[in-house]
């Protein structure tokens, strides 16, 4: 009896052992994925498929507020002014983005995860550090990027986001 308690106990433990570590290589084969897209292509064309629905909801709303906002300024009696416009990298604390990331640590607890990543880029002397949060719909999705470094008005993507939405013009 006590073997065989013994045995059921050991193949549990493997079993949830297994489980975390295909967890955590799916969320980092998203977050690596996403990288490696992000750098080629705007914000507004990335695979939805890799964000959750409630980062994928913003983006939309984020794309038809710079749409009415361009809209609105062409039928204005300042047809050249400047509209309401997203710029820079918004899945990175530096505007300017970076130019490689490697992942330094994943953290799951139950469906949410956070992916600390470290960025490089060639105009700035140190790397720095960012959060990717991951929540579990139908697969990891990204749901938000902390900022960690750098002096900024908003501190994740979202936030970032919800100004741009929300913004008075």
């Amino acid at each position: 009896m006590k073997k065989s308690m013994t045995l059921a106990s050991i193949l549990f433990y493997l079993v949830v052992f297994a489980c975390k570590n295909n967890d955590e290589q799916e969320i980092r084969n998203v977050v690596e994925a996403f990288y490696k897209e992000d750098k080629t292509i705007d914000f507004r064309e990335n695979n939805k498929a890799l964000f959750s629905k409630d980062l994928s909801m913003l983006i939309d709303k984020t794309v038809a507020r710079e749409a009415l906002s361009a809209a609105r300024i062409l039928k204005s009696d300042y047809p050249t002014d400047k509209p309401l416009v997203v710029e820079g990298d918004i899945f990175s604390s530096l505007y300017e983005g970076s130019d490689s990331m490697k992942i330094l640590a994943v953290k799951i607890e139950e469906n949410k995860a956070i992916v600390t990543v470290e960025y490089k880029q060639r105009e700035v002397e140190k790397p720095w550090k960012d959060e990717y949060i991951l929540v579990k719909e139908q697969g990891w999705k990204i749901d938000n990027v902390i900022f960690k470094s750098f002096e900024h008005h908003n501190n994740s993507t979202k936030t970032l986001l919800l100004d741009v939405i929300n913004a008075k013009e």
